[in-house]
């Protein structure tokens, strides 16, 4: 029998799989098919909230910067060394290769490496669905500190810094009056 935390990561490499495969673009007229990574954007505030539903009745605090795609491949690529698909095929697969089941190669094994790598952060694993918005309880906001200070202190990658510095200021912001963090979908 699968676990909770199983049916949720189902859920989500299901989603992203869906996602990436809305992303990989029609066939080219050299005969590529461009392959692209994350592309959404997420608002990030604060709210007096304890669950995702109270969010629309309760007033937000936007903090001024949103966590986008350029984010999320930092963390996820840089921080956590998962594989990236599109950069290493150069955005681009020959329309045969992906015929042929290239794509789903690659995304099979981003699926394996993100799994892998976020199995013990269950909070920065919310990050992966695409526009999509993430709730973090304010008792969770603790848990993801301790995760985003996990991750950085094994990146020296610029980049992946930057990203988590994000996340870091939204937990602090958050836990100066007991707020959840609000990532909310552009």
């Amino acid at each position: 029998m699968k676990g909770v935390t199983d049916l949720f990561w189902n859920a989500v490499v299901s989603t992203f799989g869906w996602l990436l495969s809305q992303v990989a673009e029609p066939p080219t007229d050299d005969g590529f098919v461009r392959v692209m990574n994350f592309s959404d954007s997420l608002s990030v505030s604060v709210a007096k909230a304890s669950t995702w539903d109270e969010v629309p009745n309760v007033p937000h605090r936007y903090l001024g910067f949103a966590f986008d795609a350029r984010d999320k491949e930092a963390l996820f690529f840089d921080g956590l060394a998962v594989f990236n698909p599109a950069g290493s095929v150069g955005g681009l697969i020959p329309t045969e290769d992906y015929q042929n089941g290239k794509y789903e190669e690659l995304l099979s094994r981003f699926d394996a490496e993100l799994h892998d790598s976020t199995v013990d952060l269950p909070l920065l694993r919310r990050f992966v669905p695409e526009y999509e918005g993430a709730f973090i309880a304010p008792e969770e906001i603790g848990e993801l500190r301790r995760e985003c200070e996990f991750v950085r202190a094994k990146t020296e990658t610029a980049n992946a810094h930057a990203s988590i510095d994000k996340l870091i200021l939204g937990c602090d912001e958050a836990l100066k009056d007991g707020s959840a963090l609000v990532f909310g979908s552009d």
